[in-house]
Order: C-alpha cells, then sequence, then structure tokens
C-alpha cells in the first residue's frame, strides 16, 4: 500500500528492492492544487523529478536559474532540492502533477533529455507522455501500482515515452544539422521567451558577437532572431489560447508582450487572424504559417 497526503492526491512507494533501485524505482506521484502558501503545501519530493502545471502560473528556480511555468509546461528535475516555488500569478492557485523516480537509467534518459532540450518542455494535455502519466495515476488512485516491478516497468516507459517525444519534436523542427552555437542560443530563447530578451541576450548565451550571431543564426533557421523569438512567443500564445481560459492580456504577459493590443497585432500579422478567433475557431491560421519550433 503506498502513502497517501491528505492535502492532495499523492502516492509514495517505499520499495526496497534493491535491483529495481539501481535501474528504474518509482517513488511518488501525485496531483493537486498549490494554494498561496506554498511552504505548507509544497509536497515534499525526493530524487528525480518531473513536475507538470495543468492550470494557473508559478515561477520555479531550478539550481539558480528563474523559469516562469504556465499551463502545459513542465520542468525535468535533476535534484528536488534545487528547486524553490514562488510568485503565484493566479488567484486561484495551481494545479500541478508531479512524479519523482531514481535509478541509474532514469538518471541517463533525464539527462539526455536535459542536454538535448533544456529544463522546461512543453506539452500540451494530449501529447503522449501526459496521457500515460495520467494512466499511472489513475492506477495509484486505485491502488494497482503496488507490484515494485510493475511500477518500475511504468517509471521507465514513462521516461522514455518523454524522450521519444521530445525526440520527434526535435525531427520535425529539422534542427540536428545546426551548429551547437545555434542550438544554445535556441535553447536560451526557449527558456527565456517570456522575459524582455533580445537577440543580444541570445548572442551572449552562445558566446558569439551580436554581429556574428545575427548571420550565423539567419543563415542556418533562414529567420532573423526577432523572428525566431517572435515565433516561439505566438506558438505558445496559440497552446494557452487552445487549453486555457486565460484572457488575452493575461497570455500577452506570459508570453513577454507588456501591451495586449500589441500583442494581437504581432498575432494578427503571423497567423492571419486574432488571438480571439483562433481561440474560438484554432483551424482559422492563414496556410501561411508555419511554426519553426
Amino acid at each position: 500500500m503506498p502513502y497517501t497526503k491528505p492535502y492532495t492526491d499523492y502516492f509514495y512507494y517505499p520499495f526496497s528492492q534493491s535491483d529495481i533501485a539501481e535501474t528504474a524505482q518509482l517513488l511518488a506521484l501525485g496531483a493537486g492544487d498549490l494554494s498561496s502558501d506554498i511552504d505548507d503545501n509544497k509536497p515534499i519530493f525526493h530524487g528525480l523529478g518531473f513536475l507538470y502545471i495543468r492550470t494557473g502560473t508559478v515561477t520555479v528556480t531550478i539550481s539558480q536559474q528563474e523559469l516562469t511555468l504556465t499551463a502545459g509546461t513542465a520542468v525535468i528535475i535533476q535534484d528536488w532540492d534545487t528547486l524553490s516555488l514562488s510568485n503565484f500569478g493566479n488567484k486561484d492557485g495551481v494545479t500541478y502533477m508531479f512524479v519523482s523516480l531514481k535509478g541509474e537509467a532514469i538518471r541517463h534518459v533525464w539527462e539526455l533529455i536535459h542536454n538535448q532540450f533544456g529544463t522546461m518542455l512543453y506539452l500540451n494535455p494530449h501529447t503522449d507522455p501526459i496521457a500515460y502519466f495520467t494512466n499511472m495515476l489513475e492506477k495509484a488512485r486505485m491502488d494497482q501500482l503496488n507490484d515494485a516491478y510493475e511500477a518500475s516497468g511504468y517509471a521507465y516507459q514513462f521516461a522514455m515515452k518523454l524522450y521519444h517525444y521530445c525526440l520527434r519534436l526535435e525531427s520535425h523542427s529539422s534542427h540536428s544539422d545546426w551548429p551547437s552555437t545555434i542550438m544554445d542560443a535556441i535553447k536560451y530563447a526557449k527558456e527565456h521567451y517570456h522575459q524582455d530578451i533580445s537577440p543580444g541576450d541570445m548572442a551572449s548565451a552562445c558566446n558569439l558577437s551580436r554581429y556574428h550571431f545575427a548571420r550565423q543564426f539567419k543563415e542556418k533557421t533562414r529567420v532573423t532572431p526577432i523572428q525566431y523569438i517572435t515565433t516561439l512567443r505566438i506558438q505558445r500564445a496559440k497552446e494557452l489560447l487552445e487549453h486555457t481560459s486565460y484572457a488575452v492580456e493575461e497570455i500577452a504577459n506570459l508570453i513577454g508582450y507588456h501591451n495586449a493590443n500589441y500583442f494581437t497585432k504581432v498575432f494578427k500579422k503571423v497567423t492571419g487572424t486574432t488571438p480571439g478567433r483562433y481561440r474560438k475557431f484554432p483551424d482559422s491560421v492563414s496556410p501561411a504559417y508555419k511554426s519553426l519550433v
């Protein structure tokens, strides 16, 4: 029987088999609602982690790196002790799902994801990893994850589904032949697009002069750094419009635009439709729109 916590669906698995502990072990998983009193409501996590935000907005700090998470974003955590939560952007709170894992097989997959795709990932609720995780959570709720080896299999399968999902996104984006400097800049942009970043910041992230970076970036990606940042922001705006009830003003702030009117203007220029119309008719995007991310 897993231990449970009263304030959330939180299932802790104290399996003691040494062979699964060395490969892939499920330590805990759950879902809950973080109130404004973070310290009293933050679950006690251990091992490697995956934290997925279902609704709301929260700032997380991982190893001194600050990231703003909105609905549909997740973070890969290599040590829960390096994580702190703060700055709630939604007065109704933040709902989340999490899993804690350990084992060398899991650690290897986590390092691959972190090194290739960064700390923060975007997964809408219908993606394969989230659907698989939801199934794990349902089994936990029905007390069907009591066998250590079966739970180990679920842990490993979740990790691999997450990695394969990231690989598929990369292959669809055709980034594999880009130099490491460009990939470093892209990783920086993906983790900071919601902030007031510039091409100069991207250049600094890959240790190139702004001029040399801008020329190399355009040569490889066929777009300017500003166009790439804009594409990132609009792609994220589309996800938020489809899967949340955030107002246009809130979405503008969450993706790095401090003026909703300007965001609407940029959105329409890129997609051929307004945010409001896109929310009602997601298929109304102009055929000329092509995401690079």
